[in-house]
């Protein structure tokens, strides 16, 4: 879930929830990983992502 992968960030690599936010929104666009369905930039939220290795 979005939410857990910032917390995550945030404690390992010592960012704020902003830089955290930025970093995933960073993965997307580099096409690392995407929304389940393809509907959402990156949010802080109740959302899922996936890796596209894992496809």
């Amino acid at each position: 879930m979005a939410s857990e992968v910032v917390q995550w960030m945030e404690k390992k690599y010592i960012l704020s929830k902003s830089e955290a936010i930025r970093l995933a929104q960073e993965l997307i666009d580099l096409k690392i990983i995407h929304h389940v369905t393809d509907n959402h930039e990156f949010k802080n939220d109740y959302l899922f992502y996936r890796f596209y290795i894992d496809e």
